[in-house]
C-alpha cells in the first residue's frame, strides 16, 4: 500500500496555464498477493477535498490514464459502458514498432500481450448527495507519435483540459459516431469504441483499421457544482489479464476479471483471503524427515480448522451460509531449490506434491472453471481445471518423508542436505454446480489461502548423542475397559485375550495387539516421546445416560498424574490427528456409521483377510465368493434386486458374505442357483426384521486343536431345488429334511462317533466377536444328498462327504452325472457355515428352536434372525483335510471380517459406564542417553568433514562466491580448531547450540527446534581470508564424546567474477 497527498495550490501551473481552485487530492493505492486474478490488479482511492471558499460551477472529476501497454507506440483504447470501465489493447499480434522492439529501447510483450482495463467504481457527489457516474470516456493521442489528425492530440490549455473532461476535443468539437471520433457535423456521443475489438461490425479502433498511436484515455464525471469544503471520492481498479489472442482481442476475460474486481469492491475490498496456512515444524533424523502441521490459535483465521468466510463473488441472493467458504484440507509440496516462488507450485519442474489431506465428508476431486473464448462463436467457453484430488480420507496433522522427489538415480534424503518445502491450505464451496453452458453458478469451488506462506529448509541428519529407542508410526497396545465401534480400523485381539474368551477367565477388558486397536495411537516424536501410562475417555453432554448424544469429544488422563488432563480439540464426527506434544505421540479417531449406510463406497467393508499360523503348510482353503450363473447369490450388481444395499458391491468382495445379502429367491428366468441363505418364502420375514448393519466384526479360527472346537448344531443344506418332486432334481435330503431342518442324523463326537440325539456335531474352530470378546455360535451345514447313493463313483476318491455330520468340504466342484441338472454342481458338498450374534452355549438354543420349528415354522426364523455371515467353503485344489482322529485341519487359519461399527456405549468391565474407555502404556520409547564406552566411541567416529576431499565444489554452497564445507554429527557443545600441516592455526570455531523456543506461539507441535546439525566453514581463516589449496588437520574436543582429529584436503577454485 501507498499513501500521498498533494495539491494545487504551491505553485506555478505550467502545465495547463490555468488558475489553482485549492483542491487537495489524498491518494491511497494498494494491491493484494494471491494467486488468482486479483493478484492481477491494482487500486487507487483519491479522496478529494475543496479547500476553495467559493462555489465551482460546472465542474468535471476525471481519471487520466496514459496506459503504455509494452511498447506505447502501438496501442489502441475501448470502453465498456456498462461496466464503467477504459481498456487498452495491442494493435496488431506483435508488441512493438518494427517487430519486438520499441523506440527508446522500452521493454515489450512481444507476442504474449496482455489487455488492461481501467474501471470506474465510484464517482464524485454532486449538490443534490447524488453519485456521478461516468458521464464520459474520451481519449487523445500523443502528438509526438506519428501524425495524429489536428485537434486530437495533447492539450495546452486549461479550457482545452476542460474540453476533454466535458466529453468534447480540445478544441469543443463533439466527439462523434464513427471514424476515430472527431467528425465535425456527426452524430455526438458521450463514450468513445464502445464495442469489443473482436466485433468486425462494431465500433472500435481496430474495426476503424486507425493508425498507430499512443493513447491517453480520460473516464470523467460532471458536471456539478462543488461547494467549499466538499468531500469526494473516485474510487479505481486497474485490471491485467496476460496473454490474450491477437489480433482483435476479445474482452471476454478483462470482463470476467472485472466483475471479480467490482465484486471486491462492492464488498468495500474485504478479499476473501481463504485459509492461513499452517505451521510446519520439523524433526529431523537419519534420511528421513517428520514434518507436523499446526494452526495458531490466536493469529490464524483457521485456528482449530475452523476458517469460513463469504465468497464476495457470490450473487446477494444466495444466503450467506450458502455461500460460505470453510476450511477443506492441506496440500505440503517438495520444492526443487529455494529460488521457487510460491505462485510456481503448479509447475511440476519446481514443485512437487507430497502429501496432500482432507476432511472425510465425500468432496475429493475439485474443479475451478475458467473462460476461454470459442474462436466461432466469439462467446466464452468454461472449462474445468483440476485443483485438488483429495482423498477424502479425514485429517492427518505428522506426514513422514523419506524420499526426494526431485532426486534421479538416489530418492533417499541424504542426510545434512537442506530440502524444501511448503504448505497450503485450501476451502471449499458450491453454492450452485457450475453450469458450463450458461456460465452461471460457483466457478471457484476451490479457495487457496494466502497468509502465512513459508518456505520450511529441514536438512535430515543422523542423531549421534542419543538413542531413540521408537520410530515415527510405531503404536502401542490398546485396552478396551468399556464400549464398543473401531473408527474404521481393522483390530485385531491380543493372543492372551482370546485365550482367556476360550477358557472363560474373560472379565471384559480386550487387549489389542500393537497398532491394532479401535482408536489410533501413534508416535510422531522419536526424540521427545515419553513412557507413561494413559487413560482415554469419551464424553459428551449426558454422561449419566447410555448413549453418546451429540458433541462427542474425549479426554486423556495420564495414570501417572491424574491430574494432568488433555482435551480433545474437534469432536469425533471428523476424524482429526490431535498431536500430543506433551508425550510425543498423536491420537486420531473418527466416528463412523453403520455398514451399510452407504456414506462412500465401501459402503462400511473394511476388509476380510485370511492368515495362516504356519507359512510353510498348506494354504488350503478357499470359497466361492458370488459370482455369476448358478453361483450369482448376491444381488447387488446394477438393476439387480438388492443394488439399493451395497450399490459398489463392496460385499461381494468379502470372503465371507454377509447373511442379510445372500439371496433366496426364485429367478424370473427359472434358473435354480446355490446360495447358502434359507430358500424358503419365509426368509422374506428375515429380510425384513434384519439390516446391512447387523454384521459384526468377527474372528473365525478353524484349528485342528478339539479343547477349541465349537459343539453345534448341523443343518441340512439341501434346499428346494435338490429335493422338491417339481424341482430340477427332485433326490430327496436324509430324513425328507427340509433346508435348514436339524440334519436328520444321529449326533457326532469331536471324533465323528455317533451319540445319541440328532442333528448336533462339532464345528473345527471357533468364532469370537473383537469389539465385545464375546465368543459366537458358529454352526454348519451340508448336503445329504451327496450322500454316495448316486453317483459313488464321481466323487473324489469315491467318497461322498455330504452326509456325515462333519465338516468336511472337498475341492471338487463339479459331479459328472453325465445330466443337466444342479446335482452337477456339488461345490464341496455345501459345508456352508454361519456365524451368529448369539453368545456361545453350544448352540443350545438354537437347536431348541429348530426343533420347535417342526411344527412352528416361524420359530426358524428367530434363529436366521441371528445369523450375521454366511460362508460357502471349499478346499484349495491339490490340498485335503486332515483325519477326523488328526483334527481335520491341517493348518490353523484365522478369517477375519471387519465392518464399520460406530462408536458406542456398553458394558465391557462396567468401571466407567459403559463409556468407550482405553488404556495404554508407553514403555521402552523413551530417547536415551549413551550408555557405553562402545556408544560414545561409535558417536564420536560419526563426526565427519563433508566433502572430504573437496574439488573446488560442494552441493551447499549457493552460488559461485560460496565456499562451504560441513563437519557434521557434532554435540551441541564442542570446540573445532582448524591447523594447517604444519601446525599453524588457522580457525577456530566455539559451537554452545541449543534450540530454539517456540514459547512464542499458541499450538507449536514442538517445544523447541533441534540444534543446527554441522557446522559450515566458509574455507577461510580467521581474518576472512580464503585459505589455500592443501591438506588441514581438524580438531574437534567434543564436550561428553573426547576428542578426534580429521585429515582434510581440499582444492580451491578459481575466483569467478561474473554476474559481478
Amino acid at each position: 500500500m501507498i499513501f500521498w497527498i498533494y495539491n494545487d495550490a504551491g505553485g506555478i501551473h505550467t502545465q495547463t496555464q490555468g488558475n489553482p481552485i485549492q483542491m487537495e487530492v489524498q491518494v491511497q493505492a494498494f494491491a493484494y498477493s494471491t494467486n488468482d486474478e486479483i493478484n492481477n490488479m491494482t487500486f487507487q482511492r483519491y479522496k478529494l477535498i475543496n479547500r476553495a471558499t467559493d462555489d465551482i460551477d460546472s465542474t468535471f472529476f476525471g481519471v487520466w490514464v496514459d496506459p503504455d501497454l509494452g511498447c506505447h507506440v502501438d496501442d489502441y483504447v475501448g470502453c465498456d459502458v456498462e461496466r464503467s470501465m477504459a481498456y487498452v489493447y495491442n494493435e496488431d499480434a506483435m508488441d512493438g514498432d518494427p517487430g519486438c522492439t520499441c523506440p527508446g529501447g522500452v521493454n515489450t510483450y512481444c507476442d504474449q500481450i496482455p489487455i488492461l482495463g481501467v474501471d470506474y467504481f465510484r464517482g464524485p457527489i454532486d449538490e443534490h448527495g447524488n453519485e456521478i457516474g461516468m458521464s464520459s470516456f474520451t481519449y487523445y493521442n500523443n502528438g509526438s507519435v506519428g501524425s495524429p489528425p489536428p485537434g486530437t492530440d495533447d492539450p495546452t490549455i486549461a479550457s482545452e483540459y476542460y474540453n476533454y473532461l466535458s466529453g468534447s476535443w480540445r478544441d469543443g468539437t463533439p466527439f462523434t459516431f464513427g471514424g476515430n471520433g472527431y467528425n465535425i457535423g456527426g452524430t455526438p456521443i458521450k463514450y468513445a469504441f464502445v464495442d469489443s475489438p473482436d466485433d468486425p461490425n462494431g465500433w472500435s479502433m481496430v474495426a476503424e483499421n486507425l493508425a498507430f498511436g499512443d493513447r491517453r484515455t480520460i473516464q470523467a464525471s460532471g458536471p456539478f457544482k462543488l461547494e467549499p469544503g466538499a468531500i469526494n471520492e473516485l474510487i479505481i481498479g486497474v485490471v491485467w489479464v496476460a496473454d490474450q489472442d491477437y489480433p482483435a482481442p476479445s474482452i471476454a476475460t478483462l470482463q470476467f476479471a472485472d466483475e471479480l474486481a467490482q465484486s471486491l469492491f462492492d464488498n468495500c475490498f474485504d478479499i476473501t483471503d481463504g485459509p492461513d496456512a499452517p505451521d510446519i515444524d520439523w524433526i529431523e533424523l537419519d534420511q528421513e524427515l517428520i514434518a507436523i502441521i499446526s494452526n495458531d490459535e490466536v493469529t490464524s483465521n483457521n485456528a482449530f480448522e475452523k476458517y469460513q468466510e463469504i465468497d464476495v463473488r457470490a450473487p446477494g441472493t444466495v444466503p450467506d451460509e450458502d455461500k460460505m467458504y470453510k476450511f477443506e484440507g492441506y496440500k505440503i509440496f517438495q520444492l526443487a531449490g529455494p529460488e521457487v516462488g510460491l505462485d510456481e507450485l503448479d509447475n511440476f519442474d519446481k514443485a512437487r506434491l507430497v502429501r496432500q489431506v482432507d476432511i472425510k465428508n465425500g468432496i475429493d476431486k475439485i474443479f475451478n472453471w475458467k473462460p476461454t473464448l470459442d474462436p466461432i462463436t466469439n462467446e466464452a467457453l468454461w472449462f474445468p481445471e483440476l485443483e485438488v484430488e483429495g482423498i477424502d480420507k479425514g485429517l492427518k496433522h505428522t506426514f513422514r518423508f523419506v524420499e526426494d522427489q526431485f532426486g534421479t538415480d538416489i530418492r533417499r534424503l541424504i542426510n545434512h542436505k537442506k530440502y524444501y518445502y511448503t504448505v497450503v491450505a485450501y476451502a471449499y464451496n458450491n453454492y450452485q454446480t457450475f453450469n458450463a453452458k450458461e456460465g452461471v453458478g460457483q466457478r471457484k469451488p476451490y479457495l487457496e489461502g494466502r497468509a502465512n506462506l513459508k518456505i520450511y529448509k529441514p536438512i535430515p541428519r543422523p542423531i549421534t548423542t542419543q538413542n531413540l529407542n521408537a520410530d515415527y508410526g510405531d503404536g502401542t497396545i490398546i485396552t478396551r475397559l468399556d464400549g464398543i465401534g473401531v473408527g474404521g480400523i481393522s483390530v485385531e485381539i491380543a493372543k492372551e485375550t482370546e485365550a482367556s474368551i476360550l477358557n472363560g477367565s474373560f472379565d471384559g477388558s480386550i487387549v489389542y495387539k500393537s497398532g491394532k486397536g479401535p482408536i489410533d495411537i501413534k508416535i510422531y516424536d522419536p526424540l521427545r516421546v515419553k513412557d507413561g501410562k494413559f487413560e482415554l475417555t469419551f464424553t459428551d453432554e449426558n454422561m449419566t445416560n447410555n448413549k453418546l448424544d451429540n458433541a462427542v469429544g474425549w479426554v486423556l488422563t495420564n495414570l501417572d498424574d491424574p491430574d494432568t488432563k488433555i482435551l480433545s480439540d474437534q469432536t469425533i464426527e471428523l476424524l482429526n490427528e490431535q498431536i500430543i506434544r506433551e508425550y510425543g505421540f498423536s491420537i486420531s479417531i473418527q466416528q463412523t456409521a453403520d455398514a451399510g449406510d452407504k456414506v462412500d463406497d465401501s459402503n462400511g467393508f473394511i476388509g476380510s483377510t485370511m492368515e495362516y499360523a504356519d507359512s510353510t503348510k498348506p494354504k488350503w482353503l478357499t470359497f466361492i465368493q458370488d459370482g455369476a450363473r448358478v453361483f450369482d447369490y448376491i444381488q447387488t450388481n446394477a438393476l439387480e434386486a438388492d443394488f439399493s444395499f451395497d450399490p459398489n458391491q463392496a460385499f461381494s468382495q468379502s470372503l465371507v458374505a454377509p447373511y442379510f445379502l445372500c439371496d433366496w429367491r426364485a429367478r424370473a428366468n427359472g434358473n435354480p442357483y446355490i446360495t447358502p441363505a434359507w430358500v424358503d418364502a419365509n426368509n422374506t420375514i428375515v429380510r425384513a426384521r434384519t439390516k446391512l448393519k447387523d454384521v459384526n466384526n468377527v474372528d473365525i479360527v478353524l484349528t485342528p486343536d478339539k479343547t477349541k472346537w465349537s459343539k453345534c448344531v448341523v443343518v441340512e443344506s439341501a434346499s428346494s431345488a435338490y429335493t422338491s418332486v417339481n424341482g430340477t432334481v427332485g433326490i430327496p435330503a436324509e430324513g425328507g429334511a427340509s433346508q435348514f431342518d436339524l440334519r436328520a442324523h444321529s449326533s457326532v463326537d469331536q471324533n465323528g462317533n455317533e451319540i445319541s440325539g440328532n442333528g448336533m456335531g462339532w464345528f473345527p474352530g471357533y468364532a469370537i466377536d473383537v469389539e465385545t470378546g464375546q465368543r459366537l455360535n458358529i454352526f454348519f451345514g451340508e448336503n445329504s444328498t451327496y450322500n454316495g447313493a448316486f453317483f459313488q463313483e464321481q466323487f473324489d476318491d469315491g467318497v461322498a462327504t455330504g452326509a456325515d455330520m462333519i465338516w468336511n468340504p472337498t475341492s471338487q466342484v463339479i459331479l459328472n452325472t453325465g445330466e443337466n441338472t444342479l446335482y452337477n454342481i456339488l461345490a464341496g458338498a455345501q459345508h456352508f457355515f454361519y456365524v451368529s450374534n448369539t453368545p456361545y452355549d453350544e448352540c443350545a438354543d438354537i437347536k431348541e428352536k429348530l426343533i420347535k420349528a417342526a411344527t412352528r415354522p416361524l420359530e426358524k426364523v428367530k434363529v436366521m434372525d441371528d445369523i450375521t455371515w454366511a460362508a460357502f467353503p471349499i478346499l484349495a485344489q491339490g490340498t485335503q483335510l486332515l483325519s477326523i482322529a488328526d483334527g481335520l485341519i491341517p493348518n490353523e487359519v484365522t478369517i477375519r471380517l471387519r465392518v464399520d461399527n460406530p462408536y458406542q456405549v456398553a458394558i465391557g468391565t462396567g468401571e466407567k459406564n459403559g463409556y468407550p474407555t482405553y488404556q495404554f502404556a508407553l514403555e521402552g520409547v523413551e530417547a536415551t542417553a549413551l550408555e557405553s564406552s562402545i556408544q560414545v566411541s561409535e558417536a564420536l567416529n560419526k563426526i565427519q568433514v563433508v566433502p572430504n576431499p573437496y574439488y573446488g565444489y560442494s552441493a551447499y554452497e549457493t552460488s559461485q562466491f560460496t565456499n562451504i564445507v560441513k563437519i557434521t554429527n557434532l554435540p551441541a557443545k564442542c570446540t573445532v580448531t582448524i591447523y594447517s600441516l604444519d601446525g599453524k592455526f588457522i580457525r577456530q570455531y566455539k559451537r554452545d547450540e541449543v534450540g530454539i523456543s517456540q514459547s512464542g506461539r499458541t499450538n507449536p507441535a514442538i517445544t523447541e527446534t533441534q540444534i543446527l546439525p554441522a557446522l559450515e566453514w566458509d574455507l577461510k581463516n580467521s581474518r576472512g581470508i580464503p585459505i589455500a589449496s592443501g591438506v588441514y588437520l581438524i580438531h574437534i574436543d567434543a564436550e561428553g564424546l573426547g576428542e578426534k582429529v580429521i585429515k582434510w584436503f581440499g582444492v580451491n577454485r578459481q575466483f569467478d567474477p561474473s554476474g559481478l
